[in-house]
């Protein structure tokens, strides 16, 4: 019976340390403006439900180091839940992926209306890196308001589903505040 404990115990230390990494690495990406694609598009779920898991698991614990492990914890996890998921689970989010005319790049836009006003949209410009990476373009979210009483169409007010390439490292979104330039890395 105590094996299979010692082994319980293992598994939940290998666990601990593996959710604790994946939290560190994420943290260090948002840091430098970069996300994983699908962590992204979960809103960051899967992470934070692992970390929640976990949390429960680690209560059954009465040792002040895995206290103090426990104070980490809920604090890594407040960060992300605030800083990814917080906001998008009540307002989602659009992904549209566009790639360069040679398809050696690609970018994803990220799209949502604004969570009380629907005449404003929120835009971000991402480039995808290695597969599974992607970084923003833009140091701040595009916010296009609509005048009230008009009729522009969603191509008018923010062209983000045909960019226009002017080389493979540089493209033009046009917009109702004019055209938005950005380069790739």
């Amino acid at each position: 019976m105590e094996n299979i404990y010692s082994k319980m115990q293992k598994i939940l230390l290998y666990v601990q340390i593996t959710i604790f990494t994946l939290d560190a690495a994420v943290l260090y990406l948002l840091l430098g403006g970069d996300h994983i694609i699908w962590l992204r598009e979960t809103y960051y779920l899967p992470l934070i439900g692992a970390n929640i898991i976990l949390f429960f698991l680690l209560l059954q614990k009465k040792n002040s180091t895995k206290r103090r492990r426990l104070i980490l914890f809920i604090i890594i996890s407040f960060i992300l839940f605030i800083q990814c998921s917080a906001t998008a689970l009540f307002h989602p989010y659009e992904f549209v992926y566009q790639y360069s005319p040679s398809h050696k790049n690609s970018i994803i836009i990220e799209k949502r209306k604004d969570l009380w006003e629907a005449r404003i949209s929120h835009y971000r410009v991402f480039q995808q890196k290695h597969g599974f990476l992607m970084k923003r373009l833009s140091d701040h979210v595009i916010t296009i308001t609509v005048p009230e009483d008009s009729n522009y169409s969603d191509k008018e007010i923010f062209d983000y589903r045909s960019p226009q390439w002017l080389d493979e490292h540089r493209f033009r979104i046009n917009g109702l505040n004019g055209p938005y330039l950005f380069r790739l890395d």
